[in-house]
């Protein structure tokens, strides 16, 4: 079965490595015992064969998902978890649409979109693997991925439909040069503003200095370059979702020295850096 699974997803034969099939057999089994109990608490008992077919085909004990096969599913998640890039293009090919939906519907307004995505499911977590290994084939793939979309954004804050549902690609990316401040700036308001970023170069350059090398070129490249993440991807022969993971990690470094480091090189005391970021952002709120 993982053979013929593996070419409907488009592998070749050879894909079938030894690890990977025994990978897939455990994910298999596991599953299948899964649902076998559940057709039996049903009041269904089915022979294996049946209920290999009637997954195969999304008839679950709870009802029929329509144009939904588990094992194709299951295949692709372990897949995943094992780093596989073929694997990450049929996600994408079939979910990538789906995720942009969630994000229209489900999120705030900041971007969060299938790089982003797929950095929060195939990356290790701080005291677990990655997320995408927690998905055992006990239901669709896609109403999984779902779940943990909302789930992701409850962490980040209150899930709210966004107030306009704008089609696919019709959203405009935030351009600083188009902020419009709230109010008109006083010259005292624009000279304590001035004051405030120069006092602050220097933190955020200490704090840019203090990433790994690797680390510091991704970062300038996509923030001050404007490199496309796309682009990075390629130069650094890795996915795009790690170049996010990347320059998120990056950033939460600079986000958790910035205190310390303008404290030692501005010396600016906390209250004083905090008063200076209100003072830009009051500026440029969408900042």
């Amino acid at each position: 079965m993982a053979t013929e699974t593996l070419r409907r997803l488009g592998y070749a034969d050879e894909t079938a490595s030894p690890a990977c099939l025994t990978a897939l057999t455990t994910a298999y089994r596991n599953a299948l015992v899964y649902h076998r109990a559940k057709f039996n608490e049903a009041g269904r008992p089915t022979e294996t064969h049946a209920l290999l077919e009637a997954l195969a085909s999304g008839r679950f004990a709870y009802g029929v998902r329509e144009g939904v096969n588990l094992w194709e599913d299951v295949t692709l998640a372990a897949l995943l978890a094992r780093r596989d890039e073929h694997a990450v293009e049929v996600l994408r090919g079939r979910f990538e649409q789906r995720i942009a939906g969630w994000q229209r519907r489900y999120a705030r307004r900041e971007p969060y979109l299938f790089e982003d995505f797929m950095a929060d499911l195939l990356l290790p977590r701080k005291r677990s693997g990655p997320r995408i290994e927690s998905y055992k084939g006990h239901g669709p793939l896609d109403s999984w991925l779902k779940q943990v979309f909302i789930s992701i954004w409850r962490k980040r804050g209150p899930v709210e439909p966004s107030a306009v549902k704008q089609p696919a690609g019709a959203e405009k990316e935030d351009d600083p040069a188009e902020r419009v401040p709230t109010h008109e700036e006083t010259p005292d308001e624009r000279y304590a503003r001035l004051e405030c970023a120069e006092r602050l170069k220097p933190v955020i350059s200490a704090c840019v200095e203090r990433l790994e090398p690797t680390r510091r070129t991704v970062l300038l490249m996509a923030i001050v370059d404007g490199t496309p993440q796309k682009r990075l991807a390629q130069l650094y022969g890795v996915p795009d979702y790690k170049i996010t993971r990347l320059k998120q990690s990056s950033l939460k470094q600079i986000a958790d020295e910035f205190m310390e480091i303008a404290r030692r090189v501005a010396r600016m005391g906390d209250e004083a850096v905090r008063q200076c970021i209100e003072l830009l952002l009051a500026r440029f709120p969408a900042a």
